[in-house]
């Protein structure tokens, strides 16, 4: 069968599987030639073809395949039942795998569809507990995104949203990659918050108390924003230059999947949810409320130059 033929009929099958999902977030269109859109489908395919049987605790599941000399990520995730990006309790929020392959067989129809028709530069696709991602490392840098900007909602009051206690790496113009001035994170239990202000401050909050903030101001500027990169390295930039980091301790260029979450303790963390491994954390444990494990030495520094286009120091 020809390369055409087969993108027609897969085309056609995915337009008859299409189902709704609570977000779905596109980057730039035509971005994928045709001849490589089937090449994003199959490495997601596979990605969900490997989940083992057997319980699994919430994670992320991600790899790369090269897409027209260029890298592409690809990305599978599952949250608590709670929605939160946080390890879980095993009685809880563990799943059976072939549970997780379901699920993500349903996302992967709607990415599909997406995909083979229109070549988006990323697209997020997420339903309650899951999501499925891909994105051209050329998304990390970009901020044109399809149409105004804004993600789909295909239907309203998700009872399952994970980001409003999180940033998870992504696209710089993905939304759920980012804080904005103005923007800010809420803990599950409602009793922190971690805000960037409009005057570029970042803090984090409880009740009108300043907690926490890093060892940064540059004055009132609403270019600023804090951001989780596609290599996991988190960053606080003003006009695209570096002012702060958590470094995600990967090696430099390779593209992984890790999110900054605020707790319920009122700890901000950054995981590399592959493992679920914390490799930063503010350590502002409330100690009254909660208990919880201490984490090693932070890997926060000021930045001491900008951030190439190539996302290398």
């Amino acid at each position: 069968m020809d390369r055409l033929l087969l993108m027609t009929t897969i085309t056609i099958y995915l337009s008859t599987r299409g189902k709704a999902v609570d977000i779905f977030d596109k980057g730039i269109p035509r971005k994928i030639g045709p001849n490589f859109r089937t090449v994003v489908l199959s490495g997601l395919a596979t990605l969900v073809n490997t989940i083992s049987h057997g319980l699994h605790m919430p994670r992320s599941f991600s790899d790369t395949v090269t897409v027209d000399g260029q890298e592409c990520f690809l990305r599978l995730w599952f949250f608590t039942a709670g929605c939160d990006a946080t390890p879980g309790n095993p009685n809880a929020d563990a799943m059976q795998g072939f549970q997780l392959i379901s699920a993500f067989r349903d996302l992967h129809d709607v990415v599909g569809d997406a995909v083979i028709q229109w070549g988006y530069s990323y697209i997020t696709a997420i339903d309650g507990r899951f999501g499925m991602e891909y994105a051209l490392k050329e998304a990390n840098e970009e901020l044109e995104v399809a149409g105004e900007g804004a993600p789909v909602i295909v239907h309203g009051g998700q009872a399952c949203y994970p980001y409003s206690n999180m940033i998870q790496s992504g696209p710089k113009a993905r939304r759920y990659s980012r804080l904005t001035p103005g923007s800010y994170l809420v803990s599950r239990n409602g009793l922190y918050m971690l805000v960037l202000g409009f005057d570029c401050n970042l803090e984090l909050m409880e009740g009108n108390i300043v907690v926490w903030r890093p060892l940064i101001s540059i004055g009132a500027n609403r270019n600023c924003y804090l951001r989780v990169r596609l290599d996991g390295r988190v960053v606080f930039e003003n006009e695209s230059v570096c002012l702060w980091t958590i470094d995600s301790g990967v090696v430099s260029g390779e593209l992984v999947s890790s999110v900054l979450v605020l707790q319920n303790d009122r700890n901000l963390v950054l995981y590399r949810s592959d493992e679920q491994v914390a490799v930063w954390a503010s350590n502002t444990v409330d100690l009254e409320k909660i208990r919880t494990a201490s984490f090693g030495p932070g890997l926060a520094a000021l930045c001491t130059k900008s951030i190439r286009k190539d996302g290398r120091d």
